[in-house]
Protein backbone atom coordinates (compact mmCIF):
# COMPACT_ATOMS: atom_id res chain seq x y z
CA UNK A 1 0.00 0.00 0.00
CA UNK A 2 1.27 3.34 -0.89
CA UNK A 3 2.39 6.03 1.99
CA UNK A 4 0.29 9.30 1.12
CA UNK A 5 2.40 11.72 2.52
CA UNK A 6 5.80 10.21 0.12
CA UNK A 7 3.66 10.15 -2.66
CA UNK A 8 2.21 13.96 -2.15
CA UNK A 9 5.96 15.00 -1.02
CA UNK A 10 7.29 13.22 -4.24
CA UNK A 11 4.52 14.67 -6.64
CA UNK A 12 5.47 18.17 -4.89
CA UNK A 13 9.04 17.83 -5.56
CA UNK A 14 8.66 16.92 -9.37
CA UNK A 15 5.80 20.07 -9.69
CA UNK A 16 8.69 21.84 -7.88
CA UNK A 17 11.08 21.01 -10.36
CA UNK A 18 8.63 21.39 -13.21
CA UNK A 19 7.81 24.90 -12.01
CA UNK A 20 11.79 25.43 -11.95
CA UNK A 21 12.66 24.69 -15.31
CA UNK A 22 9.54 26.64 -17.10
CA UNK A 23 10.13 29.45 -15.47
CA UNK A 24 13.38 29.57 -16.31
CA UNK A 25 13.05 29.10 -19.60
CA UNK A 26 10.46 31.90 -19.87
CA UNK A 27 12.65 34.27 -17.84
CA UNK A 28 15.49 33.28 -20.11
CA UNK A 29 12.87 34.13 -23.17
CA UNK A 30 12.35 37.22 -21.57
CA UNK A 31 15.49 38.40 -20.67
CA UNK A 32 16.24 38.02 -24.49
CA UNK A 33 12.99 40.00 -25.64
CA UNK A 34 14.05 42.81 -23.45
CA UNK A 35 17.20 43.22 -24.57
CA UNK A 36 15.93 43.34 -28.17
CA UNK A 37 13.04 45.73 -27.57
CA UNK A 38 13.39 49.03 -29.29
CA UNK A 39 10.36 50.64 -27.55
CA UNK A 40 11.43 51.98 -24.21
CA UNK A 41 7.50 51.05 -22.61
CA UNK A 42 7.41 47.39 -23.60
CA UNK A 43 11.47 47.27 -22.70
CA UNK A 44 10.51 48.29 -19.01
CA UNK A 45 7.51 45.86 -19.38
CA UNK A 46 9.46 42.93 -19.98
CA UNK A 47 12.06 43.76 -17.66
CA UNK A 48 8.90 44.00 -14.72
CA UNK A 49 8.02 40.37 -16.43
CA UNK A 50 11.56 39.11 -16.09
CA UNK A 51 11.74 40.05 -12.45
CA UNK A 52 8.62 38.43 -11.55
CA UNK A 53 9.69 35.75 -13.40
CA UNK A 54 13.00 35.24 -11.78
CA UNK A 55 11.78 35.66 -8.18
CA UNK A 56 9.36 32.61 -9.07
CA UNK A 57 11.90 30.75 -10.27
CA UNK A 58 14.16 31.25 -7.08
CA UNK A 59 10.85 31.00 -4.93
CA UNK A 60 10.49 27.49 -6.66
CA UNK A 61 14.28 26.94 -5.75
CA UNK A 62 14.17 27.58 -2.15
CA UNK A 63 11.09 25.37 -1.91
CA UNK A 64 12.72 22.33 -3.85
CA UNK A 65 15.94 22.94 -1.35
CA UNK A 66 13.56 23.17 1.77
CA UNK A 67 11.82 19.88 1.23
CA UNK A 68 15.04 17.61 0.61
CA UNK A 69 16.69 19.44 3.67
CA UNK A 70 13.19 18.96 6.03
CA UNK A 71 12.88 14.96 4.05
CA UNK A 72 16.67 13.79 5.15
CA UNK A 73 16.37 15.53 8.44
CA UNK A 74 12.80 14.23 9.45
CA UNK A 75 13.91 10.84 9.02
CA UNK A 76 17.22 11.36 10.83
CA UNK A 77 14.70 12.90 13.26
CA UNK A 78 12.50 9.32 13.13
CA UNK A 79 15.20 7.14 13.00
CA UNK A 80 17.03 8.42 15.63
CA UNK A 81 15.73 10.63 18.39
CA UNK A 82 14.42 9.47 21.16
CA UNK A 83 10.37 9.22 20.94
CA UNK A 84 10.17 12.21 23.29
CA UNK A 85 11.96 14.61 21.52
CA UNK A 86 10.27 13.67 18.06
CA UNK A 87 7.83 16.66 18.51
CA UNK A 88 10.13 19.54 19.96
CA UNK A 89 12.74 18.37 16.55
CA UNK A 90 10.11 19.19 14.43
CA UNK A 91 9.25 22.18 15.82
CA UNK A 92 13.29 23.07 15.90
CA UNK A 93 13.36 21.83 12.21
CA UNK A 94 10.90 23.91 11.15
CA UNK A 95 11.76 27.03 13.00
CA UNK A 96 15.60 26.64 12.04
CA UNK A 97 14.39 26.17 8.08
CA UNK A 98 12.38 28.72 7.99
CA UNK A 99 15.28 31.17 9.33
CA UNK A 100 18.11 29.99 6.65
CA UNK A 101 15.56 29.92 3.97
CA UNK A 102 15.79 33.74 4.13
CA UNK A 103 19.52 33.80 4.00
CA UNK A 104 21.24 34.72 1.28
CA UNK A 105 23.00 31.30 1.38
CA UNK A 106 20.59 29.12 0.95
CA UNK A 107 20.68 27.93 -2.08
CA UNK A 108 24.70 28.20 -2.33
CA UNK A 109 26.63 25.04 -1.69
CA UNK A 110 26.17 21.61 -1.60
CA UNK A 111 22.31 20.50 -0.04
CA UNK A 112 24.61 18.32 2.27
CA UNK A 113 26.24 20.77 4.06
CA UNK A 114 23.51 22.52 4.87
CA UNK A 115 22.19 19.54 6.30
CA UNK A 116 24.92 18.85 8.25
CA UNK A 117 24.88 22.41 9.91
CA UNK A 118 21.36 21.57 10.80
CA UNK A 119 22.00 18.77 11.85
CA UNK A 120 24.82 20.17 14.47
CA UNK A 121 22.14 23.03 15.08
CA UNK A 122 19.66 20.22 16.40
CA UNK A 123 21.95 18.61 18.58
CA UNK A 124 22.80 15.04 16.56
CA UNK A 125 26.32 14.41 16.91
CA UNK A 126 28.38 12.91 13.80
CA UNK A 127 29.86 9.90 15.41
CA UNK A 128 30.58 8.47 11.71
CA UNK A 129 29.34 11.14 9.72
CA UNK A 130 26.59 8.23 8.56
CA UNK A 131 23.57 10.35 8.42
CA UNK A 132 20.52 10.67 5.84
CA UNK A 133 21.26 11.92 2.43
CA UNK A 134 18.97 14.40 0.67
CA UNK A 135 17.17 12.44 -1.96
CA UNK A 136 18.01 13.12 -5.83
CA UNK A 137 16.71 16.03 -7.25
CA UNK A 138 13.19 14.83 -8.29
CA UNK A 139 12.82 11.64 -5.97
CA UNK A 140 11.71 13.26 -2.89
CA UNK A 141 10.21 9.76 -1.77
CA UNK A 142 13.72 7.89 -0.92
CA UNK A 143 14.00 10.56 1.66
CA UNK A 144 11.35 8.73 3.85
CA UNK A 145 12.61 4.55 3.51
CA UNK A 146 13.57 3.36 6.93
CA UNK A 147 17.19 3.29 7.42
CA UNK A 148 18.12 2.85 10.46
CA UNK A 149 22.08 3.88 11.36
CA UNK A 150 24.35 1.50 14.56
CA UNK A 151 24.31 3.27 17.52
CA UNK A 152 27.47 1.77 18.44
Amino acid sequence: MSDLPDDMAERHGRMLKRLGEMGMALAEETYEAALAAKDPQERERLKASFHRLSRSVRQARVQRRRAQVNAALTRLIWTEAERCDYGDLIVELTKILNEEALSEDFLGGPVEDLIARIKADLGFVDDDDDFPSPPPQGNLEAAHAPERRSSG
